[in-house]
């Protein structure tokens, strides 16, 4: 198995435990071997230095010296530009559109979705979800990743959010033999399994 020499770095991560958006930036982190301070915060009770920074008191929030960044997308982008290597957006500029595409729909739709389905198991969030990954299924077999042959941030925003159905409402995914497929290929990666720690690995509810 390849090993992975992670680079120790000035920056800190504020995450909640068992979040699925900490959780996202975690991935991208240990996909580009970074190793960064993290603090894992009780959204309840943000230290007051943490809610000066952060003024709509919202984790995950990422802090490198004097920048301040807490929305996940705009966080993994620029990762993706402060360590080029590995890259893990495509290199040409129709289908980097189309991974932005999606991760903007996942975190607009997915994410909100699998809030309400931990609320309530029985929340309608759960016929939205699965109707969604229907729609979805063939691309998950089209390629070895979502969209592409390569691991790109599109596959770092979908993992939590098949990790944590995995453990809550696995039958959302179970009739998709092509989503299943990818999903275990994704969590067989070194650089998913690295970015779980502690009670992360279970994820238990």
């Amino acid at each position: 198995m390849v090993q992975t020499d992670y680079k120790r770095v000035a920056m800190t991560l504020y995450v909640e435990h068992n979040d699925p958006y900490s959780y996202w930036m975690r991935i991208v982190l240990a996909e580009k071997g970074v190793r960064p301070n993290i603090i894992v915060t009780n959204p309840k009770e943000m230290p007051a230095a943490l809610t000066q920074i952060n003024p709509n008191a919202v984790l995950p929030v990422f802090v490198d010296q004097d920048l301040v960044l807490y929305q996940p997308n705009i966080v993994a982008e620029y990762l993706e530009e402060r360590f080029p290597h590995p890259p893990l957006l495509p290199v040409y500029p129709m289908m980097r559109a189309k991974c932005r595409h999606m991760i903007y729909q996942i975190q607009n739709n997915w994410y909100p979705w699998l809030k309400g389905i931990e609320f309530d198991k029985q929340s309608s969030e759960e016929k939205l979800l699965q109707k969604s990954l229907a729609s979805l299924a063939p691309l998950f077999g089209a390629k070895t990743y979502f969209l592409n042959d390569d691991f790109t941030l599109v596959d770092c925003c979908i993992a939590p959010v098949l990790w944590r159905l995995k453990q809550i409402k696995k039958e959302i995914v179970q009739p998709f033999e092509s989503i299943n497929n990818y999903q275990s290929r994704v969590f067989e990666r070194l650089g998913f399994r690295t970015s779980m720690g502690g009670l992360e690995k279970n994820w238990i509810v």
